[in-house]
Formats: structure tokens, sequence, C-alpha cells
């Protein structure tokens, strides 16, 4: 078959050939045995410009060991140094103390690496917890800006601790004095309440006792004085009408004695009607001694006279007291005699405005 041309199956059963295009010796493009005359490469283009820098490969696999090169000439031997502290210049250290230096630098290096593990690892468990603590810190975030969130976090958990113990309803006026205490308001809020330690009073039948506000510590007490002390008597149970009761000395007795108010009663009404006392007041214009008045009464007898007052004055229409007047007076029968003294320097004599109390007996 000609270069060009490929055989293929018609329906599953014949087959035939048809031309199929391919690149000729000469660049161009071919249909069967026909050159189309058409380049299959075109011309270059200009070289466009320079993209970004990929990410750097794997490492290569470590190539063969090429072959050992000619020695060198022979340097000059430096003076050796016997061990890792001499400090002089153009000493060298031999094998031993260069080994040795070299083991302790990549010793350091090994704890070197070490510590940066460990200190990183411990920022990440550091950022972790910050984190959780509601302050978002990167697992490769440095120590200031750990710092800083770590801050961040205290505040608000000292905020959020402040706000969480304002609570509660109390006032100064319910907190004792010289302590302090928390509301819904603020914080450390000074008590009023006055201390009145331990409060007692003593209280008679009917009486009461205003509690004074503030804090009692429990101690006090309030008592009620015995019946005994507020009933104070001699009575005796005879001494008692039958059936009447009173209270002697914190005992309630009956009493079963007669019953005297009936007689009582009828004594005084008869008194009543016996004996009689009258105000008499009256001007009297005379000398001031042997002063003789009549007290008669129809139907009684005077059994007592008095004085309940005497004005010694410069006449009858006047009240102005011309000195200070003692009396004193005797009744016999109808009459009463009074007798005055005065300490008056005045040229006459003039009394003025008596009064007396006369009692009288039914006869």
């Amino acid at each position: 078959m000609k270069k060009g041309f490929e055989v293929v199956n018609i329906h599953g059963n014949a087959s035939g050939i048809i031309p199929v295009p391919i690149i000729g010796e000469n660049g161009n493009w071919y249909v069967g045995n026909e050159d189309t005359g058409v380049k299959a490469e075109g011309i270059d283009g200009k070289d466009g410009e320079m993209g970004p820098e990929g990410p750097q490969g794997p490492k290569g696999e470590k190539g063969e060991q090429g072959d050992v090169g000619p020695q060198g000439p022979v340097g000059e031997t430096p003076e050796l140094a016997a061990n890792l502290t001499t400090t002089i210049e153009g000493k060298a250290l031999d094998a031993i103390m260069g080994k040795a230096l070299d083991d302790k630098i990549k010793d350091l290096d090994t704890e070197f690496e070490g510590f940066k593990t460990s200190f990183q690892n411990g920022c990440n468990t550091i950022a972790g917890k910050v984190t959780e603590l509601g302050c978002a810190t990167a697992g490769n975030a440095g120590p200031n800006v750990i710092a800083e969130n770590i801050e961040i976090v205290a505040n608000k958990k000292y905020n959020d601790g402040v706000a969480a113990t304002k609570v509660g309803t109390a006032t100064p006026g319910h907190v004792l004095s010289g302590y302090t205490f928390t509301n819904n308001n603020a914080v450390g809020i000074s008590g009023t309440m006055a201390d009145r330690g331990a409060v007692n009073a003593s209280l008679n039948a009917g009486q009461s006792y205003t509690i004074p506000v503030g804090y009692h510590n429990g101690s006090g007490s309030i008592t009620a004085n015995s019946l005994a002390s507020q009933t104070a008597a001699t009575a005796t149970a005879d001494n008692l009408s039958t059936g009447k009761t009173a209270w002697v000395n914190g005992v309630k007795i009956t009493g079963t004695g007669v019953d005297n108010t009936a007689q009582y009663n009828a004594g005084y009404n008869a008194g009543q009607s016996r004996i009689l006392a009258e105000k008499i007041t009256t001007n009297i214009s005379a000398g001031k001694n042997g002063i003789t008045l009549d007290i008669s009464k129809s139907g009684y007898k005077a059994i007592y006279a008095g004085v309940l007052s005497a004005q010694y004055v410069a006449s009858a229409n006047s009240n102005t007291e011309l000195g200070t007047l003692s009396t004193s007076v005797s009744s016999s029968g109808n009459t009463a005699t009074f007798t005055f003294t005065t300490n008056a320097t005045v040229g006459y004599d003039m009394l003025s405005i008596l009064e007396i109390v006369v009692v009288y007996t039914a006869v």
C-alpha cells in the first residue's frame, strides 16, 4: 500500500483504501500521494514575555561521582593548635580538634533546630488556645502578635467577668454599714444599714414597741411584764360583791361579799337631800371689822360659813386694791360675823366684793 493511504473496514464486511493526511519529507501536508504545498509547521513568531518564575521543582537524584581530579600542590603546613580555646593568630586546628569543632557545630545546629521546633510547637499550641478563647490567631503567628491577642482575650474576659458579677437588687439600706456589695448597677457599693445589735424592751398590757430600722443580731427580745407587777392591790374576795371579779397581784379573784351598792346609793341620795352648799357674793360698804351678814335659809340650818375671796378696794365702783386682805369668820344660827385685817394706809376704809360659802343641813 502506498504511503498516505490506510486500509479500513466498511460496514464490518468489505475493506477499502482511503487517503489520509501525512507530513511529507519536504515538510508539506500530503493527502494520499498528492503534495498540498501547505507547510505543516508555521513560521517562528517573536519570543513572548517571560512568565513568572514557577515553584522550585523537587530535588533530583544524586548524580554519579566524577573522576578524581589531579592532586594539587602541597601547601604550607600551618602551626597546629591542640585545643579549641587557642586565640593566637596563625594557629590552625589539627584534625582531632577540627572534628571536635565540627561535631560541636553540628550539635548546636541540632539543638537549635530542636529549639526552633519546640518554640514553634509552643507558639502553635498557644495560638490554638487563644483562638479557642475567641481571638483568631494563626499557628505561625509571631510572639508579638500572640502577646497582643492574649491581652485582647484577657481584657475581654475581665470585662465579661465584671459584667457577669453586676447582678442583684439590694440597695445601700439593705446592707450593714461598713460592708460593700454589688448589684445590677454597680460594683463595690457601701451599705448604710444601722447596726442595732441586741434591742430589748419590756411592755405592760396595752403598750407597744416600734422596732427601729436596721440590723439586729438576734439576741434582743421584747418581753411582757408580769401581770402581778401590773395589778398590785390589797382586795380580797370578801371585799368584793358576790359574783364581781378583779385582778389582784396577778390573780383573778371572784367576790364573795355582800353587795352594798344599793345601800350606798340610798345613803348618798339621802345625804344629797339634807346637805346644801351655796356661794354668796355681796358688796359691803362699812367698817372693815365686825361685819355681820344674815345667812338664814328657810328649812335649813347653817352649819358652816367660810370666805372664798375678798377685795379691799377704794370704792364700790373701783377694783383698785388698796392693800392685801385677810379674813376670818364665825357663825352662829342664821348669822355670820366677819373680821378683816389689811395693811392699807389710806385715810378711809372700804370693803367690797365679798364671796362666802355657806353649808346648810335640812331641818
